[in-house]
């Protein structure tokens, strides 16, 4: 279970540190702060475009493909994890649906005696 969750945290970290390192090099007056906000908003698509807000020292060629590239890594990385933990969930389901069952099934010996006995 860690694991899984440590691969999860891994994933968000990466995003956000490849949206804080683009504000970062595109910009020359962008604080950390700054950039960092901007990759959590503009990851989770609500703020798309915020970087006009970040001053005058933005490359905005620069800045406009790296903002299309950080968007799709963002969607498609928010849908993986998404897939990532549903599936996971749905696994655990199975898994504890299968042990119900099982728990529901006669055990060998006792089903042999009732064919013996013919009950």
């Amino acid at each position: 279970a860690v694991a899984f969750w440590g691969s999860i945290l891994l994933e968000v970290i990466v995003i956000l540190a490849v949206g804080t390192a683009i504000v970062l090099l595109s910009s020359t007056t962008a604080s950390f702060l700054d950039a960092f906000s901007w990759a959590v908003l503009t990851g989770l698509t609500i703020g798309y475009g915020l970087m006009a807000s970040l001053g005058d020292g933005v490359n905005q060629n620069l800045a406009r493909g790296l903002q299309i590239a950080y968007v799709l890594l963002a969607v498609f990385g928010i849908l993986h994890m998404t897939f990532k933990i549903g599936r996971r969930c749905l696994r655990q389901r199975a898994e504890a649906f299968e042990r119900r069952i099982k728990e529901r099934i006669l055990p060998a010996d006792l089903l042999a005696d009732l064919d013996k006995t013919g009950g």
